[in-house]
């Protein structure tokens, strides 16, 4: 215990964190921007995520830019008290004119509602994975409040300090519920914190990384997990055989058709080492292979994931400035690629190794669909731009209510 709190006091200074136990607040500097809607953010980090990296990059960047004071807590009176917010993370935004917004985020992979409590308590809620036709039993004045999220990927800021921010008020928050919650939430701290002093490395892929990403060349690179059914199920869309042989056909029938053009195949694991030993990549599968794989190769693949979901290979994609080719989203998202000018999207195997053959051939195809897909990424899916639209939209609607 005395090397955590050294540890904890060692982050502190080094971040200039105030030493409030129960929440902290800072202004933080940006380019002198001013949002006229928003005072104040306060976080109730009650789920700690790579689900949630993407939305909490979010929140600093659009803090810092707009100049708005950013509080993290993890003693969210009304807000920790709620039996059931399981998936889900408040964020309270205090307007100008004086109105209380509180806006939950459900980042998870399935398309079910996590917390019913968080939705009946919120006035926006933030869906990762919406599917309408999931909900369409939920009374309308729900319906009303739910919107769709976006494009995630886990990523991290360079500045440890306010991810340590967002740690320790869900540490306190699992402490303040229970005593199990708080054993493991404070496992989870104490391997933060000697990842971040010892190995000075961020919890997820640092967001400049990927945003640095440039070149390569007109080669196809594809890495897949395949799921062992007798451990993970998946409810809507495919069924977990049906994903699993989605992702063997691709990376066979791209290592068919594309021969020394394709790079990857399935991640080695346990299972896939019974079912499909000649499928796995030759590839190292660790961040730092990936990294470098990533920025090889200028196309891309992806495909939905559990539960039909939007994996973070695709936003990780986008931010990399990659021609992305993708299988069609089953989910719902607040702004749409163009197919055939963004990204390039299959509704087969075969589609895809048509796509993947005909970008080979055209190389100025390959550069326009990655300059766009860069336009689009810097509109609509950074982590700052995600958060901008959510905010200057639905803010603006709440008020004229």
């Amino acid at each position: 215990m005395c090397i955590l709190k050294q540890s904890l006091l060692k982050l502190q200074i080094e971040s200039q964190l105030p030493r409030q136990p129960q929440s902290t607040g800072t202004t933080l500097k940006g380019i002198g921007l001013f949002s006229p809607k928003i005072k104040a953010f306060t976080l109730y980090p009650t789920y700690f995520a790579r689900h949630y990296s993407h939305f909490l990059a979010g929140i600093i960047q659009y803090s810092s830019e707009y100049n708005i004071r950013l509080y993290f807590t993890g003693l969210g009176g009304e807000i920790s008290n709620m039996q059931d917010l399981t998936g889900a993370s408040f964020l309270r935004c205090e307007l100008h004119s004086g109105e209380i917004l509180d806006i939950c985020f459900d980042m998870g992979d399935w398309p079910e509602i996590a917390s019913i409590a968080a939705l009946d308590a919120c006035d926006i809620y933030v869906k990762r994975s919406l599917s309408y036709q999931h909900l369409s039993t939920l009374p309308e004045q729900y319906k009303a409040k739910i919107v769709p999220y976006g494009f995630y990927f886990a990523c991290s800021q360079e500045s440890l300090g306010m991810e340590f921010k967002a740690a320790r008020a869900y540490w306190l928050d699992r402490l303040a519920s229970g005593a199990s919650n708080g054993y493991m939430a404070s496992i989870f701290l104490a391997r933060w914190i000697a990842r971040a002093l010892f190995k000075r490395k961020p919890l997820f892929i640092p967001l400049s990384s990927l945003e640095a990403i440039n070149g390569g060349e007109n080669t196809v690179f594809y890495h897949a997990r395949i799921w062992n059914p007798v451990h993970h199920r998946t409810h809507a869309s495919k069924t977990i055989e049906a994903l699993n042989n989605t992702r063997m056909n691709l990376v066979r029938t791209l290592k068919e058709g594309l021969g020394e053009k394709f790079i990857g195949g399935i991640t080695p694991s346990e299972y896939a080492s019974r079912i499909c030993p000649e499928l796995i990549t030759p590839h190292g599968s660790d961040s730092a292979s990936y990294m470098k794989l990533l920025s090889q190769s200028k196309i891309v693949i992806t495909e939905e994931g559990l539960h039909g979901s939007t994996g973070s290979r695709l936003g990780e994609y986008f931010a990399a400035n990659r021609c992305v080719v993708s299988e069609a989203l089953y989910y719902e998202v607040p702004n749409q690629p163009i197919n055939g000018k963004h990204w390039h999207v299959y509704n087969s195997v075969s589609e895809c190794l048509e796509i993947c053959q005909r970008l080979i051939e055209d190389p100025i195809l390959i550069e326009e669909t990655i300059q766009n897909i860069s336009s689009f990424y810097n509109e609509y899916s950074s982590p700052q731009r995600t958060i901008f639209h959510l905010l200057e939209d639905k803010v603006s609607k709440e008020q004229s209510k």
